[in-house]
């Protein structure tokens, strides 16, 4: 964004918003002095620029925006205020407004987002706006500069104006060719300005008197000569023939742009002091006292308006008080807050001679450095005059300091803002000459002026470290997971505050005193993360308190461990990261090499980033908690079957020389598990657990497959050596278990297959050791090492995988249709197809046999494309007589399919040769399928997205996806595998994942749906958790395609 003109600027700020944010509506908006209205600065509406308008805040979001700094309506806007106006005319549905704010924090508007659909995430929008709304801060203050700096101008022409004089600026020749010249022309020679200037009819040298024309030329040639001002008195001839004495003073002005000088000076009527020498020389001195202090004010007005540094302004001020102004010594001072009330000098100019360093100034009454004109201007707000130091009542040390350095009068002007006295101008002379009321009033204007440069100067440095902080938020996380994540936040951190060190550390489960760092920096390296105690620290006051800001500290401040490492620094500031419950996990910390000048900014600043901080550790933290549910299983808090599943394979990625897998069946548990209940059984795989893991080492992998079953995976052993570990593990059942006193005698079966001796995967290897597990149990030994024999029953599978790929060819599979319903209302909400087959010599064969045969067989994508014709048939069928059915059909599409770019072709074809739309499908895919290759699948779902189909992930929560790819996941909803929804009135860790489930799914904007619901309970449970639909045998179980239509479409 460029500095333009006020209405463009924010016409273009609306236009742009819209644009990069997609968004129907934008509006910019300035709270009117009354604080009650509002007044837009522009308004655009679907890509128009409309009118301003103003409007009342209450009643409105905007109310809360100026109030709670920001406010977001994802939906459903307008039934929240249901008398805005300008809301309901532009029937928005979303609203996300962020204040316009000045440096100092004060609320100056609003910028603000309207959405005609819902705004479900607003991360990015959020970030824009806050950057947008920063600049437009900077623009609204830049506007009020040039406002005021106009003002000023104008009330420097009404006071030209009114001067009883001329003021004027001519060029060096003998005509006096005016180039400016006041109004007070008209006045003083009865002819208006303009014919000395516009049209130049009239010679001002022509109303000299002609005896006095050559003297005065001569005069004022002499001083442009020597480079000095000159004071020269002559006659001149008025309009109604009047002779009138006039005094001029006058400079010469050197201009590097112009080969010729200029003259600047004032003219005034003298015509009556001339009658009076005294009378005449006193009004000569007032005349050079105001021309020296206008001329003063003219100059120090230019300073201002292109100063860019304060302590140089400062410095240039007071040099031009001496230089121009004439004053013997001049200096600039700011109050402090401190205990004494100091006020420090900041800049001087003039016959200085150590006096500053000599005095002690303060505005406090109640010490003697105080009680002088200094001290009482910042006091009171008020010019303080001395005429003469040497007589005045309020003797202070300091006027023996000024007196004997020739000083004899002084004038010390308040520099003062809107909401304080904040500083003093002292300008000292040589002499004991009283000041004019003239003059006094432009010296007033002078250290408004001044104060006013002061205050604007600070706002466009505090404006600038805000715009610069606020870029190092939008770009400081560019990575949102991991270490990087972390490292770049408390990189960015340190930058956006100009500090020397940062940290980002997480407490310590183990320890309250301890942290961990995720992320550290000194100086810009970076130190390895390690843990530390906090006790006698800052950071110890972090945690209790929440936040800490050491403006100033010392060495003493830190721990002694850590003092010599840290003796540089000086200031502190540390927040605490609290989780959504409001419990810390750790904290953002930062120190400084200097002392904290603006500990308001630093906070704000902190805030943030310290927001950011704790919303990715809580996000970690809930995504390693979700990542144990779903990974160890709760009975034995052994790695569950997934876990096993994702070892073996990545072991098996490595292409090791050789590895064992055991196959552990628990014999009798069943019977014991019927006889004695659940929490009997559940102890015992507890026990069992225990005196297998402690007989394993430490490379042996033992997990829990479910039910009694149990595999332990051996990385670099031969068979021998896996017989040896199969005896440890019989051998620690040989002692029988107790429990509530009762004694239970168990043993184990245990099938023994080798890789790569056995099996070529890791599917293989776990049936075939199964399938030796098997004959274990009919052996003495009750362990069995797999062998090829074992596997006879492989050409019955050769023989169904030909009469499957036959099927498939002969159009001789169905599809069987289970209704998906609301859960509350139990109304029809769409169906998932659910393929079937029956074979004339094998009868019904099982889903669960012939759908991994056709995966394991390189039929699956043959079946999927089966599946995709039979759904969209009948969907065209069902429709053509009449009773289409309400939203969508799901079918289920393998992670093979999601490699194969064949499958949105033939999509394509089969719906355009029925007529069905994409969003009449729902294309299911299991978590395991989406994360076997998540960039693959996501790009995939991307471009089904696109198209318009509906897509769900299917069987959740028995594989283990990450949060961030699930994120970036185009699903429209979540399908709770049947395995928890079974088991969650009874067991709490079933319950716990279905509940987190549902929770993380609404976080991501997606719907959830239960499969396998069987009792009411269930529903009643789900519903109350937050699930909306479901399908089972509660509602139906799944049917032929007449048998459904019968049920559901009649």
């Amino acid at each position: 964004m460029t500095l333009e003109s006020n209405a463009l600027f924010f016409s273009r700020l609306v236009a742009q918003l819209a644009d990069i944010l997609g968004v129907d509506h934008v509006l910019a908006a300035r709270i009117l002095p009354d604080k009650q209205h509002a007044r837009t600065l522009a308004v655009w509406s679907h890509g128009q620029q409309q009118d301003n308008f103003s409007y009342p805040l209450a009643g409105t979001p905007c109310e809360r925006v100026i109030g709670d700094s920001v406010c977001f309506f994802p939906e459903g806007v307008c039934q929240h205020f249901p008398h805005d106006a300008a809301l309901i005319r532009l029937k928005a549905e979303a609203y996300l407004g962020i204040p316009i704010t000045s440096p100092d924090g004060l609320p100056l508007g609003l910028l603000a987002i309207l959405h005609d659909t819902p705004l479900p995430d607003i991360g990015f929008a959020d970030e824009i706006l806050r950057i947008a709304a920063a600049r437009t801060g900077a623009e609204l203050i830049r506007q009020d500069m040039v406002q005021a700096l106009e003002t000023s101008q104008e009330r420097m022409h009404n006071l030209i104006s009114h001067l009883p004089g001329i003021v004027y600026r001519c060029r060096n020749n003998r005509d006096w060719t005016m180039e400016f010249v006041s109004d007070g022309v008209m006045e003083l020679t009865g002819y208006p300005a303009e014919d000395f200037i516009e049209s130049h009819r009239r010679s001002f040298a022509d109303l000299i008197h002609e005896d006095e024309q050559e003297r005065l030329f001569d005069e004022v040639q002499a001083s442009i000569a020597q480079r000095s001002s000159f004071n020269i008195t002559y006659r001149i001839t008025t309009a109604t023939g009047e002779t009138r004495w006039l005094w001029e003073q006058g400079k010469v002005i050197f201009d590097e742009q112009r080969s010729d000088p200029v003259l600047e000076g004032f003219i005034c009527d003298i015509s009556k002091e001339v009658l009076s020498e005294r009378q005449r020389e006193e009004h000569e001195r007032k005349l050079i006292a105001t021309n020296r202090a206008l001329n003063l004010l003219s100059h120090c007005n230019e300073m201002l308006v292109h100063a860019e540094d304060e302590d140089k302004l400062l410095q240039d001020i007071c040099q031009l008080a001496v230089d121009i102004g004439g004053y013997r010594m001049a200096w600039v001072g700011f109050a402090m807050d401190d205990a004494q009330r100091t006020i420090e000098p900041r800049a001087s100019a003039g016959a200085v001679d150590g006096f500053l360093d000599e005095i002690c100034l303060s505005w406090s009454p109640n010490l003697p450095g105080g009680r002088g004109p200094t001290g009482m201007a910042v006091r009171s707000g008020t010019p303080q005059i001395l005429v003469d130091l040497a007589c005045d009542p309020n003797h202070t040390p300091c006027h023996d300091a000024a007196l004997l350095r020739g000083y004899r009068s002084v004038i010390c002007l308040p520099l003062k803002n809107s909401q304080r006295t904040f500083g003093v101008l002292v300008l000292y002379q040589g002499t004991t000459v009283p000041i004019t009321n003239d003059e006094q009033r432009l010296l007033c204007d002078l250290a408004d002026d001044l104060a006013f440069g002061i205050d604007t100067l600070r706002a466009r440095q505090r404006q600038q470290r805000i715009q610069h902080a606020v870029m190092q938020i939008a770009t400081a996380v560019t990575s949102r997971s991991g270490d990087a994540f972390y490292l770049q936040l408390a990189h960015h951190t340190a930058s956006a505050l100009g500090a020397g060190a940062s940290f980002v550390a997480r407490l310590s489960p183990s320890s309250p005193h301890m942290v961990e760092t995720l992320a550290a920096f000194i100086e810009g390296k970076r130190l390895e993360n390690a843990l530390y105690d906090l006790s006698d620290t800052p950071c110890e006051r972090v945690l209790r308190d929440g936040e800490c800001l050491l403006s100033e500290c010392s060495i003493h401040d830190m721990s002694a461990n850590a003092r010599e490492a840290l003796h540089w620094v000086k200031a502190y500031a540390g927040r605490r990261l609290d989780n959504s419950a409001g419990k810390p996990i750790g904290l953002l910390s930062i120190l400084f090499r200097e002392p904290i000048e603006d500990p308001e900014f630093v906070s704000s600043i902190l805030q943030i980033f310290a927001a950011g901080a704790a919303a990715e550790l809580e996000r970690q933290s809930d995504e390693a908690h979700i990542r144990r549910l779903a990974y160890t299983d709760t009975s034995t808090n052994l790695p569950n079957r997934s876990a096993f599943r994702e070892r073996l394979d990545k072991i098996l990625q490595q292409a090791p020389e050789r590895l064992s897998l055991l196959f552990l069946d628990l014999n009798r548990f069943k019977e014991i598990n019927d006889i004695h209940g659940h929490d009997i059984g559940d102890q015992i795989l507890a026990y069992v657990a225990e005196r297998f893991q402690r007989t394993l080492e430490e490379k042996e992998f033992l997990a829990r497959l479910g039910g009694d079953e149990f595999v332990v995976i051996l990385e670099k052993v031969d068979s021998q050596a896996a017989v040896q570990c199969v005896r440890r593990l019989q051998a620690v059942l040989d002692t029988p278990f107790t429990i509530k006193e009762q004694t239970f005698h168990l043993d184990v079966s245990i099938g023994i297959a080798c890789y790569p001796d056995h099996a070529s995967s890791s599917s293989e290897l776990l049936q075939h050791a199964d399938i030796a597990m098997y004959q274990a149990k009919q052996q003495a030994s009750r362990y069995c090492q797999y062998q090829p024999e074992m596997g006879h029953d492989m050409a019955s599978r050769l023989d169904m995988a030909k009469r499957l790929s036959q099927a498939i060819d002969d159009d001789r599979l169905e599809l069987y249709y289970q209704a998906q319903v609301e859960i509350s209302d139990g109304r029809l909400i769409g169906a998932e197809a659910l393929c079937r087959w029956y074979d004339e010599e094998l009868g019904w064969v099982s889903p669960g046999d012939f759908i991994p045969l056709a995966e394991e067989r390189g039929m699956i994508g043959r079946l999927g494309d089966w599946v995709i014709k039979a759904a969209c048939r009948q969907l065209a069928a069902w429709r053509d007589q009449g009773q289409p059915l309400p939203g969508q059909l799901a079918i289920n599409v393998a992670s093979q399919q999601l490699d194969d770019r064949h499958l949105m072709q033939t999509l394509k074809q089969v719906m355009q040769r029925h007529d069905i739309a994409p969003s009449q499908l729902c294309l299911e895919i299991t978590e395991t399928s989406f994360m076997s290759d998540p960039e693959q699948a996501i790009a995939m779902a991307d471009a089904l997205k696109a198209q318009g189909f509906g897509l769900a992930i299917d069987d959740f929560g028995t594989g283990y996806s990450s949060l961030a790819h699930l994120k970036r996941f185009a699903a429209d909803k979540i399908k709770i595998d049947i395995s928890f929804i079974r088991d969650m009135l009874t067991d709490t860790s079933d319950h716990t994942i279905v509940k987190t489930i549902i929770a993380m799914a609404q976080n991501l904007g997606l719907e959830t749906i239960a499969e396998g619901i069987e009792l009411d309970a269930q529903a009643s449970a789900l519903q109350a958790l937050g699930c909306r639909q479901a399908q089972g045998f509660l509602y139906a179980p799944p049917q032929s395609h007449d048998q459904f239509s019968h049920r559901w479409l009649r």
